[in-house]
């Protein structure tokens, strides 16, 4: 079968979103938020929360505080990976990070400098024991949802990286087609390490694919928005004592996949 069949044989879904629209349409929503925020007002990315020990509802932010929600579904924006380090006893979701990475290479802060060879970055470095790391390794993700603007920001934990992982590439051998192109479904699952301990990761699957010509629009959107994306600072809700969990040996890993990886 070539790629370009099985392109067509994709099960094309319907995603309502105001930012599928016209490249002109774009740049006004783009000229919007440029009028409305600026160095001093960031762009505020509401940022959904995974419960920890085993919790298989996010929290969403909403206009009453936050909402409890199943399942997630929408379009993968971007995704990349960050360090962040809390030092001491973690105070709290509004607590900033004492160290941060953007770029998952370079810390900003104390210690700051080189992560590949920082000594909290290093297995076995978490100061309450066990094989965990003392600087949290997050892979971000934004997810844009029916009717928004803005995308939802999830960071996930090392605990839900091969889960990612291995959707990514479901999306490449089975459905070709890239992240921004494709309507995919996140949702909790509680699974065991080795040594008992309970936690909450996130798994995914395939909905359906978005058309050509709102693929290409898709693309375009999440262009505008990178830098502001991947510059986005490190906030306290993205840390979860599930990210010092060792998975190695972990059971349940793979729940609620659409399909399996190649």
């Amino acid at each position: 079968m070539t790629l370009a069949l099985a392109k067509q044989e994709l099960a094309v879904v319907k995603f309502e979103s105001p930012v599928l629209c016209s490249p002109e349409e774009q740049r006004e929503i783009l000229e919007v938020m440029q009028a409305n925020f600026s160095e001093d007002v960031p762009i505020d990315f509401p940022r959904i929360r995974i419960p920890p020990g085993g919790g298989t509802t996010f929290e969403v932010p909403s206009e009453e505080g936050t909402e409890p929600v199943k399942e997630l579904v929408g379009v993968i924006l971007d995704h990349y990976r960050v360090n962040a380090y809390w030092e001491g006893e973690y105070a709290g979701t509004g607590t900033p990070p004492t160290c941060s990475a953007l770029d998952a290479k370079t810390g900003v802060g104390k210690p700051g400098g080189n992560c590949d060879t920082c000594k909290l970055n290093a297995w076995g470095s978490n100061t309450k024991g066990g094989r965990g790391k003392a600087c949290k390794n997050i892979r971000r993700v934004y997810l844009l949802t029916e009717g928004e603007m803005l995308p939802y920001l999830l960071a996930l934990p090392p605990t839900s990286l091969e889960d990612f992982n291995a959707y990514m590439r479901r999306l490449t051998s089975k459905h070709k087609v890239p992240y921004y192109g494709a309507i995919s479904k996140a949702k909790l699952y509680r699974a065991q390490n080795k040594d008992g301990i309970t936690y909450s990761a996130v798994a995914w699957s395939f909905v359906g694919a978005l058309s050509p010509q709102d693929r290409a629009a898709m693309k375009n959107y999440a262009a505008t928005l990178k830098a502001a994306m991947r510059t986005a600072k490190v906030e306290g809700i993205e840390y979860s004592n599930d990210e010092t969990i060792d998975v190695s040996a972990s059971a349940g890993s793979g729940a609620f996949l659409d399909d399996e990886p190649f």
